[in-house]
């Protein structure tokens, strides 16, 4: 079930210097629900379709970041509105679409360029943001049947790989360590 991989991958890395916390830590997994928290208006409305289980991420993660902020995984808080009482130092620095406002603001004199990164950025959703040791992003493919997750850099953040068949995979190949998330220096 991806609540309880949910809730394994965060124990994971906070056993490994990360601050990572649900969304209510009180709860007292799993003798009792947990609760969670609605997806963010500017998905719904942007992304026709979420995976579940990135769904059930966003309702229950309030937050997972490296050692030194280096990389961070985005959630609720991250793609709602910036609020002057609850900003992060990451949002602070960093929209959770921020690289596609790089990308636009490069091709600012070519209209197909943009029209090309608008499209890109309306098929995928960013999910990590990493500012170390480049920027680089992991993203969903919200046109994939089971949500496949990219993995994207600058310059051309555009140009990205597939890397994992679904989130869940994604979430299991950094447990077992096929995967990295962020850059383990």
């Amino acid at each position: 079930m991806i609540q309880e991989q949910i809730v394994s991958f965060i124990e994971w890395n906070r056993n490994r210097g990360c601050e990572a916390k649900l969304v209510h830590e009180a709860v007292d997994y799993p003798t009792k629900e947990l609760q969670s928290i609605p997806v963010p208006d500017v998905l719904t409305q942007r992304y026709t379709t979420l995976p579940a289980a990135f769904a059930t991420w966003l309702q229950l993660v309030q937050i997972v970041v490296a050692p030194h902020g280096q990389a961070w995984f985005l959630t609720a808080t991250d793609y709602r509105e910036h609020s002057s009482n609850s900003i992060s130092e990451q949002e602070a620095a960093f929209a959770w679409n921020e690289w596609e406002h790089m990308s636009l603001e490069a091709a600012a004199d070519d209209a197909d360029w943009q029209q090309q990164i608008r499209t890109f950025w309306d098929r995928y959703v960013p999910i990590v943001m990493i500012v170390q040791p480049e920027y680089a992003f992991y993203a969903i493919d919200t046109h994939s049947p089971d949500g496949a997750v990219i993995y994207g850099r600058e310059p051309e953040f555009e140009e990205s790989d597939e890397i994992a068949a679904s989130f869940e995979e994604f979430l299991r190949g950094i447990i077992d360590g096929t995967l990295k998330w962020y850059s383990q220096v």
